[in-house]
């Protein structure tokens, strides 16, 4: 009998001091199983008999508790841990974002201002006189008549021809801005049909001065010549009068008009409709009236987009 008593308070030791361990619930069991049995057969004496029991039992509890509350814990604690982890994540990205945002955003005054240097800087590395500055000068007034074509910036250029008529060679500074302003007339008005008066003239004014500004022709080369002969016949026709030079050549300096001031341009309107014409001919016009242009505009017509 004392065996059961010995058996279960052995149990029970091991029980309660490896409680949270699985071993520990099978000395509990084996305790409860020697207590039973020693209570059965009716040991005398009972006190490590129920020390052993209680020890087992104690044991068994605390396993449970331990079952039911240190996984809640731990899971808790990694769902902490990983919250940490996707906040600090979240931190570092908008951080990122941030900083990438602060260097992308330029301001558009300064983006502007550094694209207008590099322009500049890229425009002054060219060679005068050379291929590559015709072709930036045709390059700039192409995209103006693409972009902001108007009667306004028309009559400039046709104004800056008329002027400069025939001394468009005296310099660099001139002869660019002639060959600007005659590509900006041929690119606005090339559309308009290769008869367009203004889309001629553009051209023999270009055509005239690029070969001298490059230094393959001069001024007295008979392609030049006929060039400006074609520009002053195209003045003309608009309204603009020019005297060519008594030797035709292309270097005279001076220049005999009608007036100091140039002639208004006439244009051609019709007896009914709203739009003014350059060719009395135009859209099949009967009795067509010859007026200013501006005596047009104030009448309320407006130019042709066939003939202009």
């Amino acid at each position: 009998m004392k065996n059961y008593e010995k058996k279960s308070l052995i149990m029970g030791i091991l029980a309660i001091a490896l409680c949270w361990v699985v071993v520990g619930i099978i000395f509990a069991i084996i305790g409860v199983i020697f207590s039973l049995k020693g209570i059965k057969h009716g040991v005398a004496k009972k006190g490590k008999l129920y020390t052993g029991l209680i020890l087992s039992i104690a044991s068994i509890v605390i396993f449970i508790l331990l079952v039911i509350f240190i996984p809640q814990d731990t899971t808790t604690n990694q769902n902490k841990t990983s919250n940490q982890i996707v906040e600090q994540q979240l931190f570092m990205d908008e951080t990122k974002e941030s900083v990438d945002q602060k260097e992308d955003a330029k301001p558009e005054a300064a983006q502007q201002d550094e694209d207008s240097e590099n322009k500049k800087e890229a425009e002054e590395s060219i060679e005068p006189n050379t291929n590559e500055m015709v072709a930036q000068i045709a390059s700039e007034a192409k995209k103006s008549a693409n972009e902001s074509a108007s009667e306004e910036k028309r009559d400039e250029a046709i104004n800056f021809i008329y002027e400069n008529y025939p001394d468009y060679f005296t310099d660099n500074d001139t002869m660019e801005k002639t060959m600007y302003y005659g590509y900006y007339l041929e690119s606005a008005y090339a559309k308009n049909g290769s008869d367009n008066i203004y889309a001629n003239l553009g051209m023999d004014t270009y055509q005239a001065v690029k070969y001298v500004y490059r230094n393959v022709e001069t001024t007295d080369d008979d392609h030049v010549i006929s060039n400006l002969k074609q520009i002053a016949d195209a003045l003309a026709e608009i309204g603009y009068y020019v005297e060519t030079p008594e030797s035709q050549g292309a270097q005279a300096t001076e220049r005999k008009t009608e007036s100091d001031e140039p002639k208004e341009q006439m244009v051609w309107i019709p007896e009914s409709g709203s739009k003014y014409h350059s060719n009395p001919s135009c859209s099949g016009m009967d009795n067509p009236t010859q007026v200013t242009i501006s005596e047009a505009k104030s009448r309320g017509y407006t130019a042709c987009k066939k003939c202009y």
